[in-house]
C-alpha cells in the first residue's frame, strides 16, 4: 500500500501545473514588477498601482521608491494579481496627476491575460492628456488706421499664439468688408474698393467722407477653440482741392499748400516748398489722438523739409518714428511748415549792456501751441551762423545758448525734453530742437558809454552835454552834430575808439568799426 502511494508521488510531480488546475487545483497568482511614471515622470511615492478583470479589483501596490512599483528580487515586493478572465488592466491613484483621482491614462495600459505563476517584469505609463479647451489668441499689429482717398493700404496684419498648437499666425482668416485673404487695395481708385467691396460706392468723389472699413481676424485651434474676433477699422478721408497728399517726392504750389499726412505714411519723404509759397502746412489730423489734456501725432516716416523763403534757405529734417505731443486737446494737427515772419513780430532780449537786432524769425509749428517731440527735429538755416539764436512763445523770449557737441541725431535725441542746441556747419546755423515754435536770429552790439565833454573860458567853465549827431553831419566828420569839425569831434572819436557796433556816432564813414579811416575823415573835414 505504502508502495502504491509512493508510486502516485512521483507520478503526480511530472503533470504541469496548468494540468493540475484544470484537475480542479487552485493557481498560483501572477506577478509584475518594473517602473511606473505618470506623463513621463517618476510616480511618486505613496502611489498606488491597481490590477483589475473590468471593474474587479484583483491586486493591489503601494509605490514605496518613486517610480518602481515592483522589484525582480524573490524576497522584495510585486504587484500581485490573483487569477481572472479576460484583460488585466492596470490604473494608478498618484497626487498630482488626474487631481489626485484614480484613472487608467487617456490610454488604456493592460496585460493581455492570466498566466498562473507567472513573473512578468512590466513598464506602466500612465498618460492622461487634459483636453484642450483654451482658445488661441490673436494679438493685432498696431490699432485703427485713418488713411486717404487714393493712398494703398496695405494691413500690419497680427499674429495668433495657441498653449498647444504654439504659433499658428499663418491660419489667421482674415475678412475685409466682405471679402476673405490679407487685405491690401487701393482706396478710392477707378471703380471703387480695389480687391474688395468696403469703398464700393467711394468712386473718387470728394462728396465722401469718413467711410470706414472694418476688417475682422478669426482662427481657430486644432481642437476648434475659436478666438475672439479682433477688428480692426480703416477709416477713409477725402483729399481737399487745396490739399496734396504725401508721397517720397512732393512739392507744394500756391494751389495746393497743404500737405496730408496719413497712418499709411511710412516711407520717407523729402518736400520741396518753393519761395512763392508762404503759408505751406502739413495736416496730421488724421494720425492724432487726443486725451483731456493733450494731443498726440505719431509720424511713422522720416520727412526732409526744404524751404526757399525770403531769408534764403531753411531745411527740416524730421527722423521717423516721431512722436509730437501738443500741450492741448484742441490742436488741429496743423504744422506750419517753415514761414517767414517779420522781424518787428518778435523782440530779441540782448544780454546786458547790448543792444539786438533781428535778423529773421522762422515759425515752424503752429502759432503759440507748444508742439513737443520724443526725438530730436535739426533746423538748418542758410548764412546764419555766427549769429545768435533763440525762440518766442507767447511774447516771451529764450536765448539759446546750448552748444551742440556734434551735428547728429544721436545729440538731438539726447536733449532733455523741450531742449535746444546750437552749432555753427560752415555758413548755416544748425538748431537741434525737441520743440517748435518761432525761431529767431539777431546779432548783438554793445551799448555806447555815456560820454561829456568840456570847454573853459577866460578862467572859469562848465560842462556841456554833447549834442546828438546827425546822419548827414557825421557824413562829414561832424560826430557830435553841432555843424562843425573840431576839438568835441576829436573827443569823440577817441573815446569810442575801436570799439564795434551799429549805434557808434563816431563811426564816421558806417563800416561797423570806430578807425583810423573814420580818423583821416576828421582830418580831412577839419575847422569845417
Amino acid at each position: 500500500m505504502i508502495h502504491s502511494l509512493r508510486l502516485f508521488l512521483v507520478a503526480l510531480a511530472f503533470v504541469p501545473l496548468p494540468a493540475l488546475a484544470l484537475d480542479g487545483f487552485p493557481a498560483f497568482p501572477m506577478a509584475f514588477w518594473g517602473n511606473v511614471t505618470t506623463n513621463g515622470t517618476a510616480a511618486p511615492v505613496g502611489s498606488v498601482v491597481r490590477a483589475y478583470y473590468g471593474s474587479t479589483l484583483v491586486g493591489t501596490v503601494t509605490v514605496q521608491e518613486a517610480g518602481v512599483y515592483g522589484y525582480t528580487e524573490p524576497t522584495k515586493q510585486k504587484l500581485i494579481v490573483a487569477e481572472g478572465t479576460g484583460a488585466i488592466t492596470f490604473k494608478i491613484q498618484a497626487s498630482g496627476f488626474n487631481s489626485g483621482a484614480e484613472t487608467g491614462g487617456t490610454s488604456p495600459v493592460t496585460y493581455s491575460a492570466f498566466t498562473s505563476g507567472l513573473t512578468v517584469q512590466k513598464s506602466l505609463a500612465f498618460n492622461n492628456t487634459v483636453p484642450d479647451t483654451a482658445p488661441p489668441v490673436i494679438t493685432l499689429h498696431g490699432g485703427d488706421v485713418t488713411i486717404y482717398q487714393g493712398t494703398t493700404y496695405v494691413d500690419a496684419g497680427a499674429t495668433a499664439l495657441d498653449n498647444v498648437d504654439g504659433d499658428i499666425t499663418s491660419n489667421i482668416v482674415i475678412n475685409s468688408c466682405g471679402f476673405a485673404g490679407a487685405p491690401r487695395q487701393n482706396v478710392g481708385s477707378s471703380g471703387g474698393g480695389g480687391a474688395g467691396s468696403c469703398c464700393g460706392g467711394f468712386g473718387g468723389s470728394n462728396d465722401v467722407s469718413g467711410l470706414s472699413c472694418p476688417i475682422t481676424y478669426n482662427i481657430s485651434d486644432a481642437a476648434s477653440n475659436h478666438a475672439i474676433q479682433i477688428t480692426r477699422t480703416v477709416t477713409i478721408l477725402n483729399v481737399s482741392s487745396s490739399a496734396q497728399l504725401l508721397g517720397e517726392n512732393t512739392t507744394v504750389s500756391t494751389s495746393n499748400p497743404e500737405i496730408l499726412v496719413g497712418d499709411n505714411n511710412t516711407a520717407g519723404s523729402i518736400i520741396t516748398i518753393p519761395d512763392s509759397v508762404t503759408n505751406a502746412t502739413i495736416n496730421v489730423s488724421a494720425i492724432t489722438t487726443s486725451t483731456a489734456n493733450s494731443t498726440t501725432a505719431i509720424i511713422q516716416g522720416s520727412m526732409t523739409i526744404n524751404a526757399s523763403t525770403s531769408i534764403g534757405a531753411v531745411k527740416v529734417e524730421v527722423p521717423a518714428g516721431i512722436q509730437i505731443i501738443a500741450g492741448t486737446p484742441t490742436w488741429n494737427g496743423i504744422i506750419n511748415a517753415p514761414q517767414v515772419k517779420e522781424n518787428s513780430t518778435v523782440t530779441a532780449t540782448p544780454d546786458s549792456g547790448k543792444t539786438s537786432a533781428v535778423s529773421s524769425v522762422i515759425e515752424v509749428g503752429y502759432g503759440d501751441v507748444k508742439l513737443t517731440f520724443d526725438k530730436g527735429v535739426r533746423l538748418k538755416i542758410a548764412n546764419q551762423a555766427g549769429k545768435y539764436v533763440g525762440y518766442s512763445r507767447s511774447g516771451v523770449f529764450t536765448t539759446i545758448t546750448n552748444v551742440c557737441s556734434a551735428d547728429s541725431q544721436v545729440v538731438g535725441d539726447a536733449l532733455p525734453l523741450e531742449g535746444d542746441c546750437k552749432i555753427d556747419i560752415g555758413s548755416d546755423l544748425v538748431v537741434w530742437t525737441k520743440h517748435f515754435t518761432n525761431f529767431v536770429t539777431y546779432t548783438q552790439t554793445t551799448t555806447p558809454a555815456s560820454s561829456s565833454s568840456s570847454s573853459s573860458s577866460g578862467g572859469g567853465g562848465g560842462g556841456a552835454p554833447v549834442p546828438t549827431p546827425t546822419t548827414s553831419a557825421s557824413a562829414k566828420g561832424d560826430a557830435t552834430g553841432d555843424g562843425k569839425v573840431d576839438v568835441l569831434d576829436f573827443n569823440s572819436l577817441l573815446i569810442q575808439w575801436g570799439k564795434a557796433g551799429t549805434n557808434l556816432t563816431a563811426d564816421l564813414d558806417k563800416n561797423g568799426t570806430v578807425d583810423i579811416f573814420d580818423f583821416n575823415l576828421l582830418l580831412i573835414n577839419w575847422s569845417k
